[in-house]
């Protein structure tokens, strides 16, 4: 039921906004994405050497510091 109502409301929200509203989400989009990397990248990489297994020990080491902490 609720599904059918999806293409109506992407197709309401994308005809509201323009081309450069749109074009102005993607950058702010991206600075934010930007700002998260520059800011925590370089804390993972003193880990992780940037690979997937390094960030994936990573956090799962700080979810279980988090849980032993919390529990």
């Amino acid at each position: 039921m609720i599904l059918q109502f999806i293409p109506v409301i992407k197709h309401n929200f994308s005809s509201y906004l323009n081309k450069q509203e749109l074009k102005n989400f993607r950058s702010l989009k991206f600075d934010i994405l930007s700002f998260i990397s520059d800011r925590y990248v370089p804390f993972f990489n003193i880990f992780a050497k940037n690979t997937f297994k390094g960030i994936f020990l990573t956090s799962s080491a700080f979810f279980l510091n988090y849980f032993v902490i919390e529990c």
